[in-house]
C-alpha cells in the first residue's frame, strides 16, 4: 500500500469515530479538566492521560506515545501541582535502531506552588506562561508569575528561564520532532542550563466590561488553541450582563472596546548574544455582526535588528439555529524594518501555525486563515487552516482536522496536511490519527 492510499485510509477511519475533542494543532491535553479527588476528606486530586498517534508522510512512517500524570493539592489560598510525563516517538527516517520507538523521554512537565486570593496570585515553579498580549510568549518554564486585579485593570508580571527539558518546543507537547521536513530552518535557542535563555515581561490590561474576578482553583489548563481564538467547540460563547449607559463614551468603552493593554518584554541570558527588548500595545474591538478585530504593535529594540512588528486578526463567530457553531479567522503577521534585513527575534511565542511546518514569529511576514465548525449534540468538530509565508522559503501549508469523543473521555483527532516550500523537491502530504484517553 503506497503512502497516498495510507493517508486516504486514515482520513476515512477518522470520519467514522464518535465522541469530545479539543481540536488544537498542538498540545491537545485535557488533563486538568479531569482532576478528581482521592477522597472527600483529603484535598488531593489526580488524573492520568495517555496519547498514542500514528501516521504517514511521503517518505516516512511516524508514531508517538505519551503519558502524563497530575497531582493537585489545594487548600485555602494555596495550591501545589505536579505533573510528570513519559514520551516515546519513532520516525522511520531515523535508522539508528529497529525498536518500536527511536527515542524516549522521562521528566517533569509542571511542578509549582501558587498562592491566590480573589484579586491576586503568585505562582512559582515550572508552569505555563502566556503573556497578556496576543503572541509574545506562550511557553512552559521554571519561573515566577504575579497577577493583580484592580477592578477593570489587570497587571501581569513574569520572569522565567526556558529550559529544553520543560519547553513546549523542547521535550514536551510539540511533535515537530516527528516531521522535521525542512532541514536547517531557524529555531530559537532553548537553554541547556538555568540562566542560558530567559525572559521577563510586565503588562497592564484594561477590560471595560469586566465582571468581578472569579477565583480559579487550578491554573494547569493547557494553552488555548491560538488558531481558533480559544473557541472551545463545546463551550457557550461568553456573554456579559453588565448594564451600560447610553452615552457615547460608555458605548465605545463597553460595547466596542473589548480590551486594551501595554506590554514591556525582554529576552536575556548567557547564551543570548544581545539584549532583546519589545515595547508595545494591543487592542481588541468587538465589531458589529459578531466580528472581532485584534491588533498589536511592537517595537523591537535589538542591535542591527530594529523593527516595528504588527499583527492583525479579524474573526467571527456564528451560532446556527441547531446550536452548532462556526468560527472564521483571518490573521496577518508582518514587520517594518528600521535596520536592513531585520528579523522578528522573539524566541518563545510558539505560534506553531501549521501542524507540520509550525511557522513562528521568525517566519514573518505570513498570513493565516482558519475555519472551525462544531456540532455540540454529536460532539464533533471539523477544522480547516491555511498558512502562507511570503519571504525566505515561501512555505505554505493546508490543514484539515476532524475530531470526536466517545466513551466520555476517549478522544480521537484525525489530521491531514499538505505542504509546499521552495526547498522541497515535491509537495509533501501527512496523514495522522491521534487517540487520547483521560482518566
Amino acid at each position: 500500500m503506497n503512502a497516498t492510499y495510507k493517508i486516504l485510509l486514515i482520513l476515512a477511519i477518522s470520519l467514522c469515530f464518535n465522541g469530545d475533542v479539543f481540536s488544537q494543532w498542538t498540545c491537545r491535553s485535557k488533563l486538568s479538566a479531569n482532576l478528581k479527588p482521592f477522597s472527600k476528606e483529603l484535598p488531593l486530586s489526580w488524573a492520568v492521560e495517555s496519547t498514542i498517534g500514528h501516521g504517514y508522510m511521503n517518505d516516512r512512517e511516524i508514531s508517538n506515545a505519551m503519558m502524563f500524570a497530575g497531582l493537585d493539592y489545594s487548600f485555602g489560598k494555596h495550591q501545589f501541582y505536579f505533573e510528570g510525563a513519559v514520551k516515546a516517538w519513532r520516525n522511520t527516517l531515523d535508522k539508528r535502531n529497529n525498536d518500536l520507538f527511536n527515542k524516549y523521554y522521562f521528566g517533569i512537565r509542571e511542578g509549582f506552588y501558587k498562592y491566590y486570593t480573589k484579586t491576586t496570585s503568585l505562582t512559582a515553579g515550572v508552569q505555563q506562561f502566556q503573556s497578556s498580549d496576543y503572541f509574545l510568549v506562550k511557553e512552559r518554564a521554571p519561573g515566577i508569575n504575579y497577577k493583580r486585579n484592580i477592578g477593570r485593570i489587570d497587571i501581569d508580571a513574569n520572569i522565567a528561564s526556558v529550559l529544553k527539558d520543560n519547553s513546549r518546543f523542547g521535550s514536551f507537547c510539540s511533535v515537530h520532532y516527528l516531521y522535521n521536513t525542512i532541514r536547517n530552518r531557524h529555531y530559537p535557542y532553548i537553554g541547556e542550563k538555568f540562566g542560558n535563555s530567559n525572559f521577563a515581561s510586565v503588562s497592564i490590561k484594561y477590560t471595560p466590561s469586566k465582571t468581578p474576578l472569579k477565583r480559579k482553583e487550578t491554573t494547569n489548563d493547557e494553552f488555548e488553541d491560538f488558531e481558533s481564538e480559544g473557541f472551545d467547540e463545546f463551550e457557550d460563547f461568553e456573554t456579559t450582563s453588565e448594564k451600560t449607559s447610553s452615552s457615547l463614551v460608555n458605548y465605545l468603552q463597553t460595547k466596542l472596546l473589548s480590551e486594551a493593554g501595554l506590554i514591556v518584554y525582554q529576552e536575556f541570558g548567557t547564551r543570548i548574544d544581545t539584549s532583546r527588548i519589545y515595547i508595545g500595545a494591543f487592542t481588541d474591538f468587538a465589531l458589529p455582526w459578531n466580528f472581532s478585530l485584534k491588533s498589536e504593535l511592537l517595537h523591537q529594540e535589538i542591535t542591527n535588528q530594529r523593527a516595528l512588528i504588527y499583527h492583525f486578526r479579524l474573526s467571527k463567530h456564528y451560532r446556527w439555529k441547531n446550536n452548532s457553531r462556526t468560527a472564521f479567522a483571518l490573521g496577518y503577521f508582518g514587520k517594518l524594518n528600521y535596520s536592513n534585513e531585520a528579523k522578528a527575534q522573539m524566541s518563545f511565542s510558539n505560534l506553531f501555525i501549521g501542524e507540520v511546518m509550525r511557522l513562528d514569529a521568525y517566519d514573518m511576514p505570513l498570513v493565516q486563515l482558519s475555519m472551525k465548525h462544531n456540532f455540540p449534540k454529536i460532539r464533533l468538530h471539523v477544522k480547516l487552516q491555511g498558512v502562507k509565508q511570503f519571504t525566505d522559503d515561501n512555505i505554505s501549508e493546508l490543514n484539515l482536522a476532524i475530531g470526536k469523543t466517545f466513551l466520555k473521555n476517549v478522544k480521537l483527532t484525525g489530521m491531514f496536511s499538505k505542504m509546499d516550500a521552495n526547498s522541497l523537491d515535491q509537495t509533501y502530504y501527512m496523514g495522522r490519527l491521534e487517540l487520547r484517553v483521560t482518566i
